[in-house]
C-alpha cells in the first residue's frame, strides 16, 4: 500500500500515513456493501481524475509562466 500511496500522491504521502490508513481500516472491519465493487470503481475514478487534474494545472502554470516571460510580464 505504501508503494501505491507514494506513486499516486507523488511522494507526498508516507511510510507513516500507510500505516495509519491501515490501522484505521483493520480497526474499521468489513465495511462492504451491496454494489461495492461498483462504489469502489467510482470512488478509485474521481481520486485518478483529481490527480490528474492537478497535473493538468501544473502544466498550464509551467506554461502560463514561460509565455508570460516572453511576453516581459
Amino acid at each position: 500500500m505504501t508503494t501505491f500511496l507514494l506513486e499516486v500522491s507523488h511522494n507526498t504521502c508516507s511510510v507513516k500515513k500507510a500505516n495509519e490508513i491501515l490501522k484505521l481500516v483493520i480497526e474499521d472491519g468489513n465495511t462492504t456493501k451491496e454494489h461495492q465493487e461498483t462504489r469502489n470503481f467510482l470512488v478509485e475514478s474521481i481520486v485518478r481524475h483529481i490527480l490528474f487534474g492537478k497535473q493538468e494545472i501544473g502544466k498550464v502554470e509551467r506554461e502560463l509562466k514561460e509565455l508570460m516571460s516572453l511576453l516581459d510580464f
